[in-house]
């Protein structure tokens, strides 16, 4: 088990800064931002200087965050999504990560089986490089909960996707303690301990500390 920093903490200042913080406090692994990383790389560093900065500093990336807009994507669109999604999981690759995150927040009207197709395809496509897939759903999609994900991905039936555990997503998005047991432990990819803004109105449905 590795204790892991997600980047989206301290996404008020650049790469080199969020991985210098974590790594003076004591963590060992990060959850990269795929925003800071297209931000690092467009100040003409390259993958390998990003490797170097992570290994000199100690910390492991564990997780890449996030691609998006892909549930519904079809026809034209589908192949685009798809075509990105290669370079996204090439990307993974090198950086020697081995959990792309894939959220559920996507517009367009819900479809099962063109979710389950893309999703399907998208556990498939990593699977030759050792990188898994971590479907993570979250209450402001049609996905909202852990059972709606976890129906869709015993569906799919892919060994190498499984799931994210948002702390936040789980108690926003109405989650149940049956839909937790359902899921076999090692489908459990990450665990996010995520907190909620102190806002009056996540209080008083008791999602805020």
């Amino acid at each position: 088990m590795k204790l892991c920093m997600n980047l989206c903490t301290l996404a008020h200042v650049d790469l080199k800064a969020q991985l210098r913080a974590c790594a003076a406090v004591g963590f060992t692994a990060v959850g990269l931002r795929l925003n800071k990383l297209e931000e690092y790389f467009a100040q003409g560093k390259n993958i390998g200087e990003t490797r170097h900065l992570l290994e000199s500093l100690k910390l492991f990336p564990l997780e890449l965050n996030y691609f998006s807009d892909w549930i519904y994507a079809n026809g034209v669109t589908q192949k685009e999504v798809m075509d990105r999604f290669r370079r996204f999981s090439h990307l993974s690759a090198r950086l020697g990560c081995p959990l792309l995150i894939l959220p559920t927040q996507c517009d367009g009207e819900h479809d099962d089986a063109l979710a389950g197709e893309n999703l399907l395809e998208m556990c498939r496509l990593p699977a030759e490089t050792g990188t898994r897939v971590a479907f993570e759903f979250v209450p402001w999609s049609p996905i909202d909960t852990m059972k709606k994900a976890w129906d869709l991905l015993t569906a799919v039936d892919h060994p190498n996707g499984g799931l994210v555990l948002d702390s936040f997503h789980y108690f926003k998005g109405g989650s149940r303690f049956t839909d937790l047991k359902e899921v076999p432990i090692e489908r459990i990819l990450i665990v996010q301990m995520a907190d909620a803004l102190n806002d009056p109105r996540l209080q008083a449905e008791g999602l805020s500390s």
